[in-house]
């Protein structure tokens, strides 16, 4: 066993026993960890908190080499969810995106490069007061360190995209495709062009994506805060409009 400080992103955490938990956590050094954390749950309310999911924080991990549970000493926090709470659209987006990176690292492998995106996009919710598709901006940029970037094509004859190459065509002989408005608007998301978009529009394109997603991490599970966001969007949207 050795001691080592690192950052990690709280992916789950669910209660063992009477006063334990067991957390799941995507660390910069190592990948996605299990953490046993024995008797967390008797200490003061606030080092619960802590371990929500899409908190960030700084800890000294004791590793365990071969083990499947690890333990944190002294963790501190670098951004914690619940901060985000009073704000629910914050922290639906905060919760879908730490769900996506739980569905899609399944292994312990480092991606650093990813850690750093996911951990800048989660702290920058803490001051995103507007935009409606921060979490749809993250999964786009998380494209490139998960090696799945599609190629675009600037080709005006290639208005199909092709789900299962990752790549604009002008077509396609199989059912995983975009026609050519739906791949016109996965275009506009590529490019980062979000502002002209209706609210629909961005749905269909988060759904789109997210069938790109799977297409070529075929482990990755359905997104079950993706009704949670749309039913908090939708509150949102018709209190506004009261």
């Amino acid at each position: 066993m050795r001691g080592v400080t690192d950052k990690l992103i709280v992916l789950s955490s669910l209660k063992y026993g009477e006063t334990s938990l067991i957390v799941k956590a995507f660390t910069y050094q190592f990948g996605v960890l299990g953490f046993m954390l024995k008797g967390v749950r008797k200490r003061r309310r606030g080092i619960v908190a802590l371990y929500q999911p899409a908190s960030v924080l700084e800890a000294n991990i004791m590793y365990r080499e071969g083990k499947s549970l690890h333990g944190i000493n002294q963790p501190k926090h670098v951004f914690v969810a619940h901060k985000t709470s009073a704000e629910l659209q914050r922290m639906a987006k905060a919760l879908f995106i730490s769900e996506c990176l739980q569905n899609i690292l399944i292994k312990e492998s480092p991606n650093e490069e990813l850690f750093n995106l996911s951990a800048d996009w989660l702290s920058a919710l803490e001051h995103d007061d507007s935009s409606e598709f921060h979490h749809l901006r993250f999964l786009f940029a998380s494209l490139q360190p998960l090696g799945i970037q599609p190629r675009i094509s600037m080709r005006p004859e290639h208005t199909q995209f092709d789900l299962r190459e990752g790549r604009f065509s002008h077509f396609v002989e199989h059912s995983d495709v975009l026609n050519e408005e739906e791949a016109a608007l996965f275009l506009e998301g590529l490019k980062g062009r979000f502002n002209h978009l209706s609210s629909l529009q961005r749905w269909q394109l988060l759904h789109h994506l997210l069938s790109y997603v799977r297409i070529h991490l075929p482990w990755m599970k359905p997104i079950k805060t993706l009704d949670v966001m749309k039913q908090v969007f939708t509150e949102s949207f018709a209190a506004k409009n009261v």
